[in-house]
């Protein structure tokens, strides 16, 4: 569980990352829009794997 908690961890966060640079305005006043490109990952999926990566590590440390 340990492995698979650092994983979506690394993967959330990179996702997180990578859309948060790669969403620069155009200079034309419009906001960045999604283009539907093959491998796209929404914040909230990218954030949700970044929480379920942390408490994974955090239980698998709470086991006797």
């Amino acid at each position: 569980m340990r492995l698979l908690g650092i994983v979506l961890v690394l993967v959330g966060a990179l996702a997180l990352g990578v859309r948060g640079f790669g969403s620069e305005s155009r200079g034309s006043g419009e906001a960045a829009r999604p283009t539907g490109e093959a491998g796209w990952v929404p914040p909230a999926v990218a954030g949700i794997a970044v929480v379920g990566g942390l408490l994974l590590l955090a239980g698998d440390g709470k086991r006797e």
